[in-house]
């Protein structure tokens, strides 16, 4: 529960609307075993990684198409935020999709009726 919390936090930090709608996605699927969990996480992760350093080229561009100038400099501080939280985010996600993996899997062994 921690790590969701804290990549919650990290991914409201981007200030970035489409990341966070990415994960709030990728976070209502479910992981069904260990297998499922660090697949997800592994995207998740690699999600982060991505955004954060594609956003430092993007928030600029888009930030100098909104407002010339001052928009790119906006854009280029929001960038720099992203280049850190997004891979924050991402790797608390890898860390809770793995854990709620782990989780459901053992759950699942403990449900199995004995003989």
């Amino acid at each position: 529960r921690v790590h969701g919390g804290i990549g919650s936090t990290a991914a409201a930090l981007t200030f970035d609307k489409d990341f966070q709608e990415e994960r709030r996605k990728a976070s209502t699927k479910s992981e069904e075993g260990v297998t499922r969990g660090i697949e997800m996480g592994g995207k998740s992760l690699a999600r982060g990684i991505f955004g954060g350093l594609s956003g430092l080229v993007e928030s600029p561009k888009h930030g100098y198409e909104q407002g010339g100038a001052k928009g790119m400099a906006k854009g280029l501080g929001l960038g720099v935020v992203g280049l850190v939280t997004k891979p924050v985010s991402g790797a608390a996600d890898a860390v809770s999709f793995s854990a709620k993996g782990v989780q459901h899997s053992l759950q699942k062994k403990k449900d199995v009726p004995k003989k």
